[in-house]
């Protein structure tokens, strides 16, 4: 056996003997997840190749007899052998058909319908090549993706490969005649969250579907807050010219269109864009320099992606081969037209052109991750590698402040309202929403029942209360928070714990409600006003109830039992005129904080009435961290 312990390392044999027939096997084991195990090339001029190659942990078996490439798996279901473990590879041909093995594992291809002689014409490189421009195109590890790992048993048309000698004989560098051991850090858990992978330089966490970051996956992932007319631009110089892409992304949102991310470059067309439509996902690529557009779409079973919930984006580039795919939901697969190119970036935008208004991000990213980039821990307080340059306006946040969702503004204390359908309540209810106001008083919701029933949330000098009667007599309650009318936005939870007791929740600081012990039915029946109430009922109010007016303000983020409602849109009735959609004169988040207001990676702190440029991590001092 022979172990290749430095990455372009290789070993020369003498060229394979396959024009028609022959054969190759070997075992091997390593931990590389993308590697080139051997590559024997064509004659001066010719296409032919053979190669296998490692990618994802997958092998493949590649060949071109001139009529094109074909990209072979040795197994129906991608099995992984960058685990370590002795694995075996066998290729075998016969004219037109081709059989290949992996372990136990036997796939039978037919070349039939090609060119099937095959000109090979330079010696077989295993491990690495002397030149990576060698390689061929459609080859996925030609940026110098070369093997680390044991490899013994070789035979090449049935004679044995002393390989041990050849390496000793060539005099090669990195090559050790032995099988190291293979790593097992993994095997002591030291991911706190995300997978663990053993690699030859040492073992790896992949945080990327957690909400966690660093080397062990044990810190919270920042997470980028885009309202709309937020944006991430990023710059890159040199420009990347990529062969080969992962990307990976999650994002949570409730808006069915928004960019995700699009790539682009000064000196051509190239472009990698992906965004979601009509609640979809889409992928749209322009590469070669050629005027064409390749989409595919990415999905979960028909679920939309836009329900609020944390969703995981995949994108896996190939060359010409592309997958993507969100969760673990069903891979969508599709290959390029033509050869020969890179997709070249220079500039990212995040969320936002910023030149286009159409269809801007509303919603959550977090770990983004860019072939070898975590960009997002690049933002502020992070910084950036040389050659990279971030230019941002968004928030960002470990714990992010919840997003206004369908917001609509009261512009009216005089019987202001929106009308629902009954609030259900069956010993589970479970309310949520967001509000700002300046107004210290307002009734926020009114629902009554049956007899003396009904339920009530109003602000009271700036306070919340939620009252209650379920026949047996009212209960009222002030949430503890502090004073609410400041012209933030505050989240709020009420959520019945049992028959007799509920939880209100004000921006994080629980409130626990107790009724009194009845064998009451609590049996709601009228409609469900929010914002306040008709004319014809703001009397018949019950009289503990202090709010008479309506609520002036911002309503937003409405939940009831789990259900997301547009208020302007799904209401059974509501006072047109004293209404609008949006939070109008109450700007969903003012910005002070404009692109490049500190200087010299200062960062920018939003105040009420201005900003504030925290210099301490910078070498600069003054306002704008510019002296």
């Amino acid at each position: 056996p022979i172990t290749f312990t430095e990455k372009g390392a290789y070993v020369t044999l003498p060229m394979w003997e396959l024009r028609e027939e022959g054969s190759i096997e070997f075992n091997f084991k390593t931990q590389q997840r993308d590697a080139m195990i051997f590559y024997n090339g064509g004659q001066a001029g010719s296409r032919d190749f053979v190669a296998i190659e490692l990618f994802d942990g997958t092998p493949y078996f590649v060949i071109d007899t001139g009529s094109g490439e074909r990209r072979l798996e040795f197994s129906r279901n991608r099995v992984r052998v960058d685990d370590g473990e002795e694995h075996f590879i066998k290729v075998d041909r016969h004219n037109a058909d081709l059989e290949i093995t992996l372990d136990d594992n036997v796939m039978r291809y037919n070349l039939a319908g090609r060119n099937q002689e095959l000109d090979l014409g330079t010696s077989l490189y295993l491990g690495a090549v002397n030149n990576p421009n060698r390689l061929p195109w459609h080859m996925w590890t030609r940026k110098e993706k070369f093997f680390l790992g044991c490899i013994w048993g070789m035979k090449i048309n049935d004679g044995d490969i002393d390989l041990p000698k050849l390496a000793r004989d060539q005099n090669v560098r990195g090559v050790e005649e032995e099988c190291a051991d293979m790593a097992e850090t993994c095997s002591t858990a030291p991911c706190s969250h995300g997978l663990c992978f053993d690699r030859p330089e040492g073992f790896f966490c992949d945080c990327s579907d957690t909400m966690y970051t660093g080397l062990r996956c044990n810190e919270r992932a920042p997470v980028a807050t885009f309202d709309g007319k937020s944006y991430i631009l990023i710059n890159i110089d040199p420009t990347l010219e990529t062969h080969t892409n992962d990307i990976s992304l999650r994002f949570k949102t409730h808006s069915q269109d928004g960019l995700l991310f699009e790539t682009s470059t000064k000196y051509s067309d190239d472009y990698l864009k992906a965004y979601l439509q009509g609640g979809r996902g889409r992928l749209e690529t322009n590469l070669g320099g050629q005027s064409r557009v390749f989409r595919m779409t990415f999905e979960c079973e028909d679920h939309p992606l836009n329900d609020d919930e944390w969703h995981t984006l995949r994108i896996a580039r190939r060359a010409n081969h592309f997958e993507t795919w969100v969760d673990d939901c069903k891979r969508s697969t599709a290959q390029l037209p033509g050869e020969g190119y890179t997709l070249d970036i220079d500039r990212i935008n995040i969320g936002s052109d910023r030149v286009s208004v159409d269809h801007p991000y509303i919603g959550h990213l977090q770990n983004l991750h860019f072939d070898d980039h975590p960009f997002f821990e690049y933002l502020p307080p992070g910084f950036p590698p040389n050659g990279i340059d971030i230019i941002s306006n968004v928030n960002v946040s470990i714990n992010p402040r919840p997003l206004p969702i369908y917001p609509i503004t009261y512009r009216s204390k005089d019987y202001t309202y929106v009308a629902l359908p009954t609030l259900e309540v069956f010993g589970n209810l479970d309310l949520k929403f967001m509000f700002k106001t300046r107004e210290k008083d307002g009734l926020l919701f009114y629902n009554d029942g049956e007899g003396q029933d009904f339920l009530a949330i109003e602000l009271v000098s700036g306070f919340l209360h939620f009252l209650v009667d379920d026949g047996s007599g009212p209960t009222a309650q002030v949430a503890e928070s502090a004073e609410l009318n400041d012209n933030e936005w505050h989240m709020v939870h009420v959520l019945q714990t049992s028959p007799h007791s509920f939880e209100i929740n004000v921006d994080g600081v629980p409130t626990n409600i107790n009724l009194r012990r009845t064998t009451n039915r609590f049996d709601l029946s009228g409609l469900l006003y929010v914002g306040g109430v008709r004319e014809d009922m703001s009397e018949d109010l019950p009289y503990f109830i202090n709010s008479r007016r309506s609520f002036v303000g911002c309503l937003a983020t409405l939940k009831v039992n789990g259900h997301l409602k547009n208020l302007y849109m799904d209401a059974v009735e509501k006072s047109t005129s004293t209404l609008s959609q949006g939070c109008s004169g109450m700007s969903v988040y003012t910005r002070f904080c404009t692109p490049g207001i500190c200087q010299h990676y200062g960062v920018c702190i939003e105040g009420t009435t201005t900003h504030i440029c925290d210099c301490n991590m910078t070498s600069y001092v003054g306002r704008h961290c510019s002296n």
